[in-house]
């Protein structure tokens, strides 16, 4: 008799080439999982040559679910990776190296008493040495229909879940820390099918369905334990790939002159910090000279936004970062502050306007970050507008001619610079409840 193990190589079994199995003999054969594949889809067949061949599938899941629930904020981050070229005028050329972004994770779980620290304790122990699946907790779903002991079909949110096809979806009861795995078979538009019966029964009320990722637990995870209790701070990042975007979220991006915009307000304050590029040349002597071939300055922010996760919020940006890439590809995003200002009080329906900065001329119209204007008018509405032209004249008052036209019957409240600007490559986010904080840098670019 023969054994032949395909899709795996880390399972082993008591059983080889010298043994044998008589006719109508019962045999108990072990297997064991090794340590280094966090989830196993693998065949096993026995030959047992003229009495032909008997195959068996194994589906595991190598995983231990954190038996407290984290304390908010869960943290996300997502981590995007751009090669940025910058040519000797500044010019940047940006290519995108990953499709898709690592992500990290971070949170704390509250240790009420030294049985939970001893759990947590032998639990960090294991999962250090190996890949581990880890609860995104962020993406956690109730429950809304009893699934019976023995059935494989769940019912909750998909939205709200972020569950994959072929991902593990972890199980888990708020009261008693229990956990079901398994791996999505299905996704349906009201929950999803693993590969596993559960093994009790999944109530509403009591249970929720929440992501795993396959990850690997990062150096200084551990353990703030004072004389009765403590803080158990876990950081992980994934060792698997997901596309940002949810399947079937059916979100598209809103664009503007054939570039995305964001739509959404950010929080104000927002840090403004220019730069540019020069080299300060002393001659060793002491005779100092400042050169520099770039023509534009540039300048950095930093946004942070406030999104729902209940509404679709959430989709949007993960469609939004999953085209921009991080920092390869621009869009635009408002100042949100009032850059520039009527000199006069504009005609209805304008195409024309009259402003006090003279200095936008000569200093700004010429950079492509600066030719875009979103203004907003007295009823709380917005439009977004492309400055044709910029001129000041011989008494030094300042024209600049938009397109398209302003809205008939609307007053101006404030004009804004619609800037051009690529992002960072690393996104951080602050999941709470129902709401995350999203969190990156930008910076103006004319490329």
């Amino acid at each position: 008799a023969s054994l032949t193990v395909t899709g795996s190589s880390v399972l082993s079994f008591d059983y080889g080439a010298t043994s044998t199995i008589r006719d109508s003999e019962y045999k108990e054969v072990n297997m064991q999982i090794a340590a280094g594949e966090p989830t196993i889809e693998a065949t096993i067949e026995w030959d047992h040559g003229a009495l032909g061949s008997a195959f068996l599938s194994v589906l595991a899941i190598v995983a231990e679910a954190f038996p407290i629930l984290p304390e908010v904020p869960v943290n996300e981050t997502w981590k995007f990776k751009t090669d940025i070229l910058t040519n000797y005028k500044g010019v940047e050329s940006r290519l995108s190296l990953m499709q898709n972004p690592r992500l990290g994770l971070n949170f704390n779980v509250r240790v009420v008493d030294f049985a939970e620290r001893r759990t947590l304790y032998e639990l960090t122990s294991s999962n250090i040495k190996v890949q581990s699946v880890i609860p995104l907790f962020q993406y956690a779903a109730p429950i809304t229909t009893t699934t019976a002991t023995g059935g494989s079909r769940l019912y909750f949110d998909p939205a709200q879940c972020n569950a994959r096809v072929g991902k593990t979806l972890i199980l888990m009861n708020r009261n008693t820390q229990q956990t079901q795995l398994g791996s999505v078979t299905t996704l349906h538009s009201d929950g999803a099918t693993i590969n596993a019966a559960v093994g009790l029964d999944i109530e509403p009320g009591l249970w929720f369905a929440v992501p795993g990722i396959s990850s690997f637990v990062k150096d200084d995870t551990g353990l703030d334990f004072g004389t009765q209790a403590g803080t158990f701070a876990l950081t992980a990042d994934a060792f698997e790939d997901w596309d940002l975007q949810r399947p079937s979220s059916g979100v598209t991006v809103p664009t503007y002159d054939s570039l995305p915009i964001i739509m959404d307000k950010f929080l104000i304050t927002t840090p403004e910090r220019f730069a540019y590029r020069r080299e300060v040349i002393d001659n060793e002597i002491g005779l100092r000279e400042i050169r520099s071939r770039d023509t534009d300055f540039v300048v950095k922010r930093s946004l942070k936004f406030s999104v729902s996760r209940s509404n679709g919020d959430f989709d949007t940006w993960r469609e939004f970062f999953a085209e921009v890439k991080g920092a390869q590809k621009p869009f635009l995003v408002s100042t949100q502050l009032p850059d520039l200002s009527l000199r006069v009080a504009h005609a209805d329906g304008a195409s024309t306007l009259d402003i006090n900065e003279n200095y936008y001329v000569t200093k700004m119209f010429g950079l492509d970050t600066f030719k875009r204007l979103w203004i907003d008018y007295t009823d709380g509405t917005s439009t977004q507008h492309n400055v044709q032209t910029a001129v000041t004249d011989a008494s030094s008052n300042t024209a600049i001619t938009i397109s398209p036209l302003l809205t008939v019957g609307k007053t101006i409240s404030r004009i804004s610079f619609l800037q051009k600007v690529r992002a960072s490559d690393t996104v951080k986010i602050e999941h709470y409840n129902d709401y995350s904080y999203l969190k990156f840098g930008v910076r103006t670019t004319n490329t």
